[in-house]
Formats: C-alpha cells, sequence, structure tokens
C-alpha cells in the first residue's frame, strides 16, 4: 500500500500566495496524501479560504491557532499529521507537479531514512514550472554525514526545511524552536545528525519565493540576534563529528561575513560585545577556511579579503557588486 504523506502548509498573511501555493499541492502526480493547513491567527482572509479549501476537498484539514510563528505552527501541523512521511511548504511557495513522487522514490528506490531536493529561487509571483522527465532526474544516497556536509558547503539545498521527505517519527522527535527566527538553521542538522543515510534528489521541486516582507527579508536586530545565535549553535551542535564540524565552521563564516557586511550603527552601538564577537570569530577562523579545501571559492576570497581586516572585507564586497554590475549588461 502507498504509503500516506503529511503536507504541512503553515498560513499567515498570504492571502495573495495561498491559491498558487494550495494548488500546486492539489496537482501532485502522488495522490495519497493529507494536506495540513495550519492558520496561524492570520489576520487577513486566509482562515476563511483554508475552510474554503476543507470544504472542496476531502484530503484537506485545518488547523485555526492563535498566532505563535512559523515554528509553532509547524508543530502544530506534525502533532496532528497522520502521515508515515511528512514535508514543509511554506505558504507564499509552491512545488513542482513531481514533488511528492520524486521525494518518496529517493527514500523508496535506496531505502534513504529521508530524502531532499533542489531548491530553485524567484524573485517575482510567475507560477513558473520547470519541464522535468522524471526518468531522467538523478537520485543519488549519501550517508547522513556526508550529506549534511554538502548542505553545509552550499553544495546542494542549504538548510532549509523545505523540499525534504521526513519519517514522520523524526519530525516528532525534533521540533522547531518556538519564538525563534533561523529556526531552519537551528533545527534541520539535527535531521541529518539523528540518521543514518540519505538521499538527494537533483531536480528543481520547490519553488521559494522571495518577497518583500518575508522572515529573510525582514531584517531587524532581532533578526540578525537569532541569525548569529543559530550560526554559533549549529557549530555547537556538531561538534562531534570534526568532519561535520569544519563544515558548520564555513556555514558560520558565511553567514558571519554576510551579517558584519550589513549590521548598522544602531546594532554596533547597542551589541557591542555581539558585533565584536562576530569579527574575532571570523579573523579566527579565517586560515581554517583558506586550508579547507571543501570551503566555496567565496568564503575563501573572504577569508583572504580579511587579511586586510573589515576594510578588506568591504572592498571585497564593492568590488563584486561592480562586477556584478558590468555583467547585467
Amino acid at each position: 500500500m502507498l504509503p500516506l504523506i503529511s503536507v504541512i502548509v503553515p498560513v499567515y498573511r498570504v492571502e495573495q500566495y495561498l491559491d498558487t501555493c494550495v494548488k500546486s499541492i492539489l496537482t501532485q502526480t502522488y495522490k495519497n496524501f493529507e494536506l495540513i493547513l495550519v492558520d496561524d491567527g492570520s489576520p487577513d482572509n486566509c482562515p476563511a479560504l483554508c475552510d474554503k479549501y476543507a470544504e472542496i476537498y476531502k484530503n484537506i484539514r485545518v488547523i485555526h491557532k492563535e498566532n505563535g510563528g512559523l515554528s509553532d505552527a509547524r508543530n502544530i501541523g506534525v502533532t496532528m499529521a497522520k502521515g508515515e512521511y511528512v514535508t514543509f511548504i511554506d505558504s507564499d511557495d509552491y512545488v513542482h507537479p513531481l514533488y511528492l513522487e520524486m521525494l518518496l522514490n529517493g527514500i523508496q528506490n535506496t531505502k534513504a531514512d529521508f530524502s531532499v531536493g533542489d531548491i530553485k529561487v524567484i524573485f517575482k509571483e510567475q507560477n513558473f514550472i520547470d519541464t522535468i522527465d522524471k526518468d531522467l532526474i538523478k537520485i543519488k544516497e549519501y550517508s547522513a554525514v556526508d550529506a549534511l556536509c554538502k548542505i553545509l558547503y552550499q553544495k546542494f539545498h542549504d538548510v532549509s526545511a523545505s523540499c525534504m521527505l521526513l519519517p514522520i517519527e523524526l519530525t516528532k522527535s525534533i521540533l522547531f524552536p518556538k519564538g525563534k527566527r533561523l529556526e531552519d538553521l537551528l533545527t534541520t542538522y539535527k535531521y541529518f545528525l539523528a540518521s543514518k543515510r540519505v538521499a538527494f534528489v537533483y531536480a528543481p521541486l520547490y519553488y521559494y519565493l522571495q518577497r518583500p516582507g518575508s522572515i529573510m527579508r525582514d531584517r531587524d536586530s532581532e533578526m540578525f540576534l537569532n541569525w548569529i545565535d543559530a550560526s554559533n549553535q549549529l557549530v555547537i551542535g556538531c561538534e562531534e563529528n570534526e568532519k561535520v564540524r569544519k563544515a558548520a565552521i564555513n556555514k558560520r563564516f558565511c553567514n558571519l561575513r554576510s551579517i558584519v557586511l550589513i549590521l548598522n550603527d544602531n546594532f554596533k552601538n547597542k551589541y557591542p560585545e555581539k558585533y565584536n564577537r562576530i569579527l574575532f570569530i571570523l579573523q579566527n577562523d579565517k586560515k581554517m577556511i583558506i586550508r579547507d579545501s571543501q570551503s566555496t571559492w567565496q568564503n575563501k576570497a573572504a577569508a583572504y579579503a580579511l587579511f586586510g581586516g573589515l576594510s578588506g572585507l568591504r572592498l571585497l564586497y564593492v568590488f563584486n557588486k561592480i562586477r556584478k554590475f558590468k555583467k547585467s549588461f
């Protein structure tokens, strides 16, 4: 019998995007799934839309709750899930028709503990779908350690909880931290550390919309504090395995070099110890980044630039912006 998949979609202030998301799930080639819409106290018309979907489609369930954030909404969805597997989809994103089928194939064809697909970033609403021949899709199995290293070195997927198909027991044992932003960075690496084998599905199955007002684009002091803390917690959480620890340090270096370039004076004045700690970590880790053959060229370039201090890093940033601008013509 085909396994039931629980698709969990937290819903909050996405009235103009929700229909695209829901329809992309309803048109899946794999049909044995339940869709759990978790209305996280959305103040717009989303609660009514969710109820309307549930009236029309028997495999849609709706949970209405007080606003508690993305982590809380996902966790509630997990507790209500009836499926053997769980996947998370954000309500302003959408997925390829082969999304569920290929992620499940990744597990069944390799006997992996869970599967991970590729994510395609889009910058405006366009409902674009890649033409994919499923017979040509590459599926490869890795040890969980090697898979996590590839993600932390940014060779595939990154740390997002999206485009993963996970056993229900795993999601119940590793919940998202309530009240924290960057919850994926704090959580997804734990899936790998608790598993043995992971399948990568090399196809763009998930379409991530970067929009104004999304969590990653809404950058304030709280978000930066969460980003810094999550990056440090990642290294601490991976310290028992030296191979993974090096990869985690590379991911933290990538995050901190981005953060330090966009922090404003208000943050520096309000959190001087945090700011100085970022600079210390970057300078302390730069030689390791350079020596690590797996480091991205962006990390290596930033590490070399840091021999000129923060001014060197800023100069590199300006140079890259000019180079990208020239390439656009």
